[in-house]
């Protein structure tokens, strides 16, 4: 079975939602604990087109060296709307035990399925492939703050990626490898 990577489950979301006409991709460079994205984040957009590969589109997006490539939540419908690819940025760190808490606590409390999980170097991202409102994505939020780890005061997932995404409206994960980090690659699959 060939390996997937983030950018073949941005594919899949494409085929599962024959109604996005634009996905938003974010340029950015990755300040740690940073509060504002002033001067370190460029948005670049990408129009559905069913003759080009999205792939390779996606691949030849100009970023500058030093920076990462991350997929921004909000998304453009064909009627004018906006919704929003359900996204997770876990906080704990890579191992069996913590793959296996994720699938449980998100399989019995956020109910969004399918989706993938992605492995990065240091944790795990989350991809829905069912697209939600603002109303539906401002629930999925409040949700994951509520998903507790192995004690209920232990979040698994990232509390300040969580703030950014309720401050900007939309949520961002890496998809892109840089210098240090591999492309994070699905897995596991989620699905009801």
């Amino acid at each position: 079975m060939k390996k997937l990577h983030s950018i073949d489950v941005i594919e899949e979301i494409a085929k599962k939602n024959k109604s996005i006409k634009e996905f938003y991709f974010s340029a950015y460079f990755y300040i740690p604990a940073a509060l504002s994205d002033k001067g370190r984040l460029v948005v670049r957009k990408i129009k559905r087109n069913p003759l080009k590969s999205l792939q390779k589109r996606i691949c030849s997006l100009k970023i500058p060296r030093g920076w990462s490539l991350g997929l921004m939540s909000k998304i453009k419908m064909i009627n004018g709307s906006f919704r929003y690819i359900p996204q997770i940025d876990f906080s704990c760190p890579v191992s069996k035990k913590n793959l296996n808490l994720i699938k449980k606590n998100f399989s019995r409390i956020i109910q969004l399925f399918p989706g993938y999980i992605l492995e990065t170097k240091y944790s795990y991202h989350y991809l829905g492939l069912k697209l939600l409102n603002k109303n539906e994505l401002i629930k999925f939020i409040g949700n994951c703050l509520l998903c507790g780890g192995r004690t209920n005061s232990e979040l698994i997932v990232d509390a300040r990626w969580l703030g950014h995404a309720l401050r900007n409206g939309y949520m961002d994960l890496r998809i892109s490898a840089t210098d240090s980090r591999p492309e994070p690659r699905v897995v596991a699959f989620l699905k009801k």
